[in-house]
Order: structure tokens, then C-alpha cells, then sequence
């Protein structure tokens, strides 16, 4: 649920300085983005553009459009849809990015962050409490700190949409992209004379859910719905037996980020994170005047297509704005996990090419079996994950790491380009599977 290209006004590269998200920062607020000035007018005309680009390509929407298929998840998940539209009038006509003097923007994120450390500590020390079944009492007294902590990370939500806002601009100036405006036309946007190079727009948000949808027999997406973040254990788990019952395979997953427009991005205590899913759905508004983009409903495949390239560019743009090698924050105040010995990467790809056989030779129930087995596998390793299906295979090999077929050609893509941007150029003009250079699987069969 997330990334993109092309040539007009090209930013002042920054150069990168070793202090690494402060260097960012100085750099990024003498950019226009972060101020008031004549291309305002020219700002809000891409807005438009790309809004109407998105919205003919079904990004707005919030299911997929292979209604026949999924009758039974329109049952299960109606009463708990959520609105796209509702969220993105609401997002257009409440506080986005505040206008903040460039020592607040220094400043903004580090505050963010112990925000959202406090945030999850209450919500950690809450969920404590329920597990010890504590007394009433105490249980209402942790609501109260959680919700405290919730309104002061949403108070600063408009000072940190901005801090971040700079540093991925100034993160795309230094990984080739042009500035913002209407770009012309190329192979990647024909049958439109024109290219969109969007601006970095996003709101700091609570995210829905996902309910996807897939075949019992075979890994793939075949449909998915976004659900009400706020509902209960108990409401997901029926809604996944009832669409179950009718032959399908569900599971309801939290998402990182979502592109629409302007783009919903969790909070995260890791800012590199929260850098990475910004400049993630970015691509996503950046392909969505492109090929690639355009095409991203057509199969699971392309779908798979554009999450790879979209995580392709999110890791290297956070990678610009905090250099693996330096420190992105001060110590964090939560303990850390026990070091786990498996990769979980690793352990995915594993299952789901094993999985991938049984299914293959209509081993469906001994498929089943073997995931089942599988989840508490990870589980013992350290990683608890609720259960494992082919709609689970199917959601996760969507994106980098997860095993599909075409993470491999892409980043060799990647590397035979000599910039992010020269990538993008390339990529976008992928509209179907066989035209990925390097890709056996992608060959039509038969």
C-alpha cells in the first residue's frame, strides 16, 4: 500500500552532512517546500492533477475492483468498511503541516519521537494490565494515560509532518529527482502528454485495517478492503470466519502506510521508519501519472511489481536521510526485544516456496497443514505471528522480502541505473509482468 519519476526544475543538491538527520534539516528548510512563496499556485495545480490521476487508477477506493470474485468479503467487512473519501475530506480541511520556524523543525521529530515512545510504553503497561486481569480501577486509570499520550502525539502530529516532510525533499533533490511541477510526456505516461513530479504529501495518522482475500489454492491476492483500525480481536477473527466459510482465505493485517492523497503514514518510533513508508507511498503518487502505477490493480503480479519497487524506494531514500552508519536517535527509554537467531525474511521465503509446491500439485489441505505448523515454528523462533494462510502469503510477498518473483530482476534494475531516479524512469513503463527484464517467472506460461 505504497511508491516513483522525471525532468523540469531540478533541486540544489545538499550535500550530506555527517550529523545526519540535523544535516538534512538545515539544508531542507531554506527549501521552498517549507515556506510560502510564488509556485504556491503551481503546488495546489499538481494537487489537483494527481488527485484526478489517482482517482481514474482506483488508488482512492478502498477494495479491489474484482467484485464477482469476493462477494463474501462485501458481507463480512461492510459493517466495519472505512471511508477513504470521509478521511480525505478530512484530512484536506484539518491541520496538515504547521508552519513552524526552522528550530521547531530541528526539534520536531526528536519530540516526535518521545511522543510515540510514550504512547506505546502506555499502551505496553495497559495491555500488562489486562493480561494480570488488574482491577477495574486500574484498568480505567491506564485509559486516561493512554489516551493522554495519544493527544499529545496527535497535537504534534502537524510540526512533525513537516520536519519529515523536509527531510524527504531534500532526500529526493539528492537522489536525482526534479522539483515539483508538470513534466513532459514519455514512454511511462503515454496515452498522457504530461508527467506529475508530486510534492511530498502526507499526514501523520491512526491507520485502518486491511481484510485481504485470497484463493485456498493458490497465492494471490484476489481481493482486499480496508476495515475500521479501532475494531476488537473478537470482530476480526469473525469477520475472517465468515468470509472462511464461504471456500475463500482471509486475514485482516495492520498497513504501514496508504496512497492515497494526500498518503496515510503511521506513527513510529523510528523516524528512519517513518521516513522510509513516507517516501514509500510518494513513489506511489509518483507512479500513479505512470504506467506502472496505472496498472497496479491489473494483477497480483503487478500489484507485487509495484510494492517492490515502491520498498526499493523507501529504503534508499531513508537510507540518504539517516546513513546506516550514524545514529538516528538517543538511546530509546523501552527495552529492546531478545535477540532473535532467524531471519524472519528468510523464514518467509522458506514457507512460501514450500507452500508454493503443495499448491502447485493440489496438495491444498496438506498445504494448510503445513502453514499451520509453520506459524507455530516462528512463534517458538520469536516471532509471533497469528496465523499463516495464503492470504497471509499473499499480502506479505507483495513487498520486498517476501519471496515473489520479482524482487530479484528489480533490484538488479536497480543496480544497472545510476541513480534512484534513473530507476524510476526505467521501471515505469512496466505495464505488464513479461515486460520485466531478466524474469523467467514473468514469461507468459504455455
Amino acid at each position: 500500500m505504497r511508491y516513483g519519476k522525471d525532468k523540469v526544475v531540478r533541486h540544489k543538491a545538499i550535500a550530506r552532512e555527517p550529523q545526519g538527520r540535523m544535516g538534512y534539516l538545515r539544508g531542507a528548510l531554506a527549501s521552498p517546500w517549507t515556506a510560502a512563496s510564488p509556485r504556491i499556485a503551481a503546488r495546489w495545480a499538481v494537487r489537483g492533477a494527481l488527485v484526478a490521476l489517482i482517482a481514474a487508477t482506483g488508488s482512492l477506493t478502498s477494495e479491489s475492483p474484482r467484485r464477482s470474485a469476493i462477494a463474501a468479503m462485501h458481507r463480512a467487512g461492510a459493517p466495519l468498511a472505512f471511508s477513504v473519501v470521509g478521511w480525505q475530506v478530512r484530512a484536506w480541511l484539518g491541520p496538515s503541516a504547521a508552519s513552524a520556524s526552522p528550530a521547531e523543525l530541528r526539534a520536531g521529530i526528536s519530540s516526535y519521537e518521545v511522543l510515540v515512545q510514550e504512547r506505546d510504553a502506555q499502551n505496553e503497561r495497559r495491555s500488562t494490565l489486562l493480561g494480570l486481569q488488574a482491577p477495574g480501577a486500574d484498568l480505567a486509570a491506564a485509559d486516561l494515560r493512554v489516551s493522554a499520550a495519544l493527544s499529545a502525539l496527535r497535537e504534534h502530529r502537524p510540526v512533525a509532518t513537516a520536519s519529515f516532510a523536509a527531510v524527504v525533499e531534500a532526500a529526493l533533490g539528492e537522489a536525482g529527482f526534479p522539483g515539483l511541477g508538470l513534466t513532459r510526456g514519455d514512454a511511462a505516461t503515454w496515452p498522457l502528454p504530461i508527467g506529475v513530479r508530486p510534492p511530498v504529501a502526507f499526514r501523520l495518522s491512526d491507520l485502518p485495517l486491511n481484510l485481504v482475500v485470497a484463493r485456498r489454492d493458490r497465492i494471490g491476492i484476489v481481493g482486499s478492503m480496508l476495515v475500521n483500525g479501532a475494531i476488537s480481536g473478537a470482530q476480526i477473527e469473525a469477520t475472517e470466519n465468515s468470509v472462511d466459510r464461504s471456500g475463500y482465505s482471509s486475514y485482516i493485517t495492520e498497513i504501514g502506510g496508504l496512497g492515497t492523497y494526500p498518503s496515510m503514514v503511521a506513527d513510529h518510533a523510528s523516524p528512519r521508519r517513518v521516513v522510509a513508508v513516507i517516501a514509500h507511498e510518494w513513489a506511489h503518487h509518483y507512479l500513479a501519472a505512470r504506467r506502472l502505477g496505472r496498472a497496479y490493480f491489473e494483477s497480483s503480479a503487478m500489484r507485487a511489481i509495484n510494492e517492490v519497487v515502491a520498498d526499493i524506494v523507501g529504503e534508499e531514500i531513508a537510507d540518504l536521510a539517516y546513513p546506516p552508519s550514524s545514529p538516528i536517535s538517543p538511546p530509546s527509554t523501552i527495552p529492546l526485544p531478545p535477540v532473535r537467531t532467524s531471519d524472519f525474511g528468510v523464514e518467509m521465503r522458506r514457507i512460501r516456496q514450500a507452500i508454493e509446491e503443495l499448491l502447485a500439485n493440489g496438495q491444498v489441505a496438506e498445504a494448510e497443514a503445513s502453514m499451520t505448523r509453520e506459524r507455530d515454528a516462528l512463534r517458538a523462533l520469536g516471532f509471533w505471528v497469528r496465523k499463516i494462510n495464503t492470504a497471509y502469503l499473499s499480502f506479505f510477498g507483495s513487498y520486498s522480502g517476501g519471496g515473489n518473483s520479482y524482487e530479484a530482476p528489480l533490484r538488479r534494475m536497480r543496480a544497472e541505473s545510476s541513480s534512484l531516479a534513473a530507476f524510476l524512469d526505467r521501471v515505469a513503463a512496466i505495464d505488464r509482468p513479461e515486460l520485466l527484464p531478466d524474469c523467467p517467472a514473468c514469461q507468459p506460461r504455455g
